[in-house]
């Protein structure tokens, strides 16, 4: 995240843009990702979720239109409108 402000209705988050869509959009275009393509996007989701999990987030809407892609073929999770944070077990 970028920037937030809030009004007297509505939060606003910006975020940084991400060019290359989203899994979604990508996989519908090609049809099919190879294996090294899968397993490369599969190790940075379980790279990811590992990291939130580890803060105490749960992402809870894990789907591939909340996976965006940059041309590159790095992938960063969007979307955390139903994000959840536990209580650490030690609080």
């Amino acid at each position: 995240m970028e920037y937030v402000f809030q009004n007297e209705l509505r939060i606003y988050f910006f975020l940084t843009f991400v060019s290359g869509g989203n899994i979604y959009e990508n996989l519908s275009k090609v049809r099919r990702f190879s294996e090294n393509t899968v397993r490369f996007i599969s190790a940075q989701i379980v790279l990811a979720l590992g990291y939130l999990h580890a803060s105490n987030v749960v992402h809870r809407d894990l789907k591939p239109e909340n996976v965006l892609m940059y041309p590159d073929g790095y992938v960063c999770l969007a979307d955390f409108g139903l994000a959840k944070f536990l209580k650490d077990k030690n609080d």
